[in-house]
């Protein structure tokens, strides 16, 4: 099935359109979570606040940072303008999905790969988020893209990009190796021919980009174990197995099934193509990929806590399969193919659909700044206590307040009460319950306080952002 120039330049522009508009609806609007402040503490100072009270600092991850720190001095720090660089990462990754999608399989597969990478709620919320998530996105899919060319070429200019982009990566976060790993390892087991076999890579390849990249990787090792910067790797204890091993159904939620199931099935389909078509060869890359960073996960969660944004670096291989066995399947039909990969295209979009309308309704994310605001209007300023929300957040959104953060045992609470005439608990609730670590909250809420306040954005699929206002009356209130 082919595509005219005017027609693909006109898809693509349309893809990237979309995606603009999806991702600066209400870019602004949204609250500030925990870790974009987090970003913007870090890169005003460039982790020194951080590394000074014994957290990760930006050493394991600055490059993010300094291109922050370089932007602050132009416009004041608002919501809008922090989230700025995610979104330009953003709409380069579009672009650079589609080049992917299309060298390797061709205009209809980068379509569909850059139409699914637009639509996506994790890619849509990772726009809207002031952290590298997207540029992370954007260096892996040209990782990818520049490795294929490079060892097609054998060029050193191929080569040389493609270790600049490598290094970008790393220096934005250790998470950009997860998927290289097995990527690395597809292109010396298949050919481009489609070949099984191992291949080591040329001399030109060993010179001009492994020998340099395994080197800086080394070097930046060293100077972190130097400068005592080996916490600068690990961002929390381990949350254990359990949390663990909810992160695979996490990540196959957050993409969505049917997307999943498509690229593990369009990676299977294209091990079985023709030898000389070269599918064999980016289906090795893409299941070689996906395995890489489960397994670096799971190593991974047994030194410091890991999350499913850890898998980011590994969409763009999704999004491509899928697109490539879109394009493949409707180029096996006789007739009919092009009306096959637009109805395909329009079931996996269908499938984000209400994740991707979720997002747009509530930025999925709590929003603590209506419980800030009920507690000002009831004279929160007058002898009460407000508990709960993180601390970064509180005093960025209500530093007139008097806040403590959630204790982890309810008897602590039980003492506050004690002393204040209203404490005024805020509870973050997910689908699976009330967000805390404090033990039997629940329960010493329902006894000692009355819920005045909910604050929750109507969403249509499995995830819940819901923020519930308990007041607490202590001895000295009157009933009310």
């Amino acid at each position: 099935m082919k595509t005219g120039r005017t027609e693909t330049t006109v898809m693509v522009a349309g893809i990237v359109a979309l995606g603009a508009v999806l991702r600066c609806y209400q870019l602004g609007a949204r609250p500030l979570e925990e870790d974009e402040l987090y970003t913007l503490r870090d890169a005003l100072d460039l982790g020194a606040r951080a590394a000074a009270a014994g957290g990760p600092g930006i050493r394991g991850r600055p490059l993010y940072y300094l291109l922050q720190h370089l932007l602050l001095p132009l416009h004041d720090p608002t919501a809008a303008f922090l989230r700025l660089l995610p979104v330009v990462f953003a709409l380069l990754g579009l672009w650079v999905t589609w080049n992917l999608g299309r060298r390797v399989f061709g205009p209809v597969a980068g379509g569909v790969a850059a139409l699914l990478a637009a639509v996506a709620p994790w890619l849509l919320y990772e726009s809207q988020f002031a952290r590298y998530w997207t540029l992370i996105y954007l260096l892996a899919a040209l990782a990818t893209l520049l490795l294929l060319e490079a060892t097609a070429a054998d060029r050193r200019r191929s080569y040389a990009l493609a270790l600049l982009t490598l290094v970008a990566g790393v220096a934005t976060h250790p998470t950009f190796l997860f998927p290289l790993t097995g990527v690395v390892l597809g292109l010396a087991l298949v050919g481009p021919d489609g070949a099984l076999g191992w291949r080591w890579p040329t001399r030109t390849a060993w010179s001009t980009l492994w020998v340099p990249f395994l080197a800086t990787i080394a070097l930046g090792w060293i100077a972190l174990q130097a400068t005592g910067g080996r916490a600068a790797l690990q961002n929390k204890e381990s949350r254990g197995m359990s949390a663990t091993l909810t992160l695979v159904p996490a990540i196959v939620q957050w993409l969505d099934p049917v997307i999943v199931v498509t690229a593990l099935l369009g990676a299977l389909l294209l091990l079985l193509a023709p030898r000389a078509s070269g599918d064999r060869r980016w289906a090795a890359l893409a299941l070689g990929g996906g395995s890489s960073t489960m397994l670096l996960l799971f190593a991974a969660s047994l030194r410091t806590a890991v999350y499913a944004d850890y898998a980011t670096a590994m969409l763009p291989l999704v999004f491509v399969t899928a697109g490539g066995a879109v394009q493949r399947l409707s180029e096996s039909l006789t007739r009919g193919g092009r009306a096959f990969a637009l109805g395909a295209t329009a079931v996996l979009v269908a499938a984000v659909l209400p994740g991707m309308a979720s997002h747009l309704s509530d930025g999925t994310r709590f929003d603590y700044r209506p419980a800030y605001t009920y507690v000002r209007s009831a004279g929160g300023r007058g002898g009460g206590l407000l508990v709960g929300s993180p601390a970064i957040v509180a005093r960025h959104y209500a530093p007139d307040l008097s806040y403590r953060e959630l204790p982890s045992s309810v008897d602590t609470l039980s003492n506050w009460l004690a002393g204040v005439d209203n404490l005024w608990v805020i509870a973050p609730y997910h689908r699976n319950g009330l967000v805390a670590d404090a033990p039997g909250l629940e329960g010493w809420l329902f006894a000692h306080c009355r819920q005045v306040l909910r604050s929750e954005r109507p969403r249509f699929d499995y995830r819940v952002y819901r923020v519930d206002l308990y007041r607490c009356a202590g001895p000295g209130a009157a009933a009310s």
